[in-house]
């Protein structure tokens, strides 16, 4: 698989998608944070819940979730819960070659 600027500019597509589709509801002890992110390709989602700290750093984050995209064109949902209070961003990559080397 050819890595080409238009993969890049659907990762950054994806990543600005789920931070807008993110939202927060408070729940019990702490805060519940989750959105929504549309998948046009199957593959492997990591999302990370980023704070100011984490957020320069790629890939990587203060929690994360893994989730396994079959079908394309789907709409796939995440859930961070008893998160604490403060600012807070969604950062993820959708990794779409599966081939085994």
């Amino acid at each position: 698989m050819k890595i080409t600027n238009h993969y890049f500019k659907k990762v950054i597509v994806y990543c600005i998608l789920a931070v807008l589709a993110a939202y927060v509801v408070f729940a019990g002890e702490g805060y519940t944070i989750g959105g929504t992110i549309r998948c046009r390709e199957q593959g492997t989602l990591y999302v990370y819940l980023v704070d100011e700290e984490t957020f320069s750093v790629p890939l990587t984050g203060i929690r994360k979730q893994i989730i396994r995209v079959d079908d394309t064109d789907s709409r796939i949902g995440f859930i961070f819960k008893d998160v604490a209070g403060g600012r807070y961003g969604i950062s993820g990559k959708l990794v779409v070659c599966n081939s085994k080397l």
